[in-house]
């Protein structure tokens, strides 16, 4: 009972945090809903340092990145970038 309780407060309180109108709170609920499903409808374009396109993904994807490669997780391929401008936009 005292775990149901527990899940409600937390909850309520998830609920209270989402519709608040801070623009970290909404990233943060955008951020969580993207990762829940796996991606987000986006379309990402690979630069090189010209400015002439590589490459371009659309659909479904999930972007995570570290100091020296970008991951792109485009349906059930995983795709790393090592170098070149990364331009991603939401649709």
């Amino acid at each position: 009972m005292k775990a149901i309780g527990a899940l409600a407060t937390i909850l309520a309180c998830l609920c209270i945090f989402a519709m608040s109108s801070c623009g970290s709170c909404k990233r943060f609920v955008k951020d969580t809903k993207t990762n829940i499903a796996a991606g987000t409808e986006r379309t990402a374009t690979l630069y090189d340092y010209n400015g002439k396109v590589i490459k371009k993904w659309e659909g479904k994807i999930d972007m995570s990145e570290s100091h020296t490669e970008t991951y792109l997780l485009v349906g059930e391929k995983r795709v790393i970038i090592h170098g070149g401008i990364m331009v991603v936009e939401e649709k």
